[in-house]
């Protein structure tokens, strides 16, 4: 049974700092109009991407903290996403090798952001196992 790490860290796009007509006109470096560009290759395993909205809200929703039926309204959505496939192990270290925090700090290099590790997460597969979510805040270290 082999199983699968892959690390993320999704960047939110807050309403206020891109407006729809920008966000849908010009998207950012990746983009969910742009479907030859939803992807882009940063090297060391790592690509900048637009992953799709379900899969941004699981990951968004399992980074959040959680209350007794307290279901809030998101007031934002996905800017772009890190994505790290085959993430070295071992399990309990969310970016091991630092590749993605390069990445993060490199953005900041091309244009001023506030990316963090509020929505970062490791996911698990493996065959004929559950798909787990589990956020960099759930005892790995960042």
């Amino acid at each position: 049974m082999t199983r699968t790490f892959t690390d993320v860290l999704l960047v939110p796009a807050q309403e206020w700092e891109v407006p729809d007509e920008e966000f849908d006109t010009r998207p950012p470096a990746v983009g969910p109009l742009d479907d030859d560009v939803r992807r882009r290759d940063l090297g060391g395993g790592v690509v900048l991407e637009f992953i799709g909205k379900e899969e941004a809200e699981r990951i968004m929703d399992a980074c959040e903290p959680r209350g007794e039926n307290l279901e809030n309204a998101r007031q934002y959505r996905q800017c772009y996403t890190f994505v790290r496939a085959n993430a070295p192990e071992p399990a309990v270290h969310w970016d091991a090798d630092g590749a993605l925090r390069a990445c993060i700090a490199l953005s900041r290099l091309v244009r001023a952001n506030a990316a963090d590790t509020r929505y970062a997460a490791r996911i698990e597969e493996a065959p004929g196992a559950s798909r787990v979510i589990a956020p960099v805040g759930s005892g790995f270290r960042a």
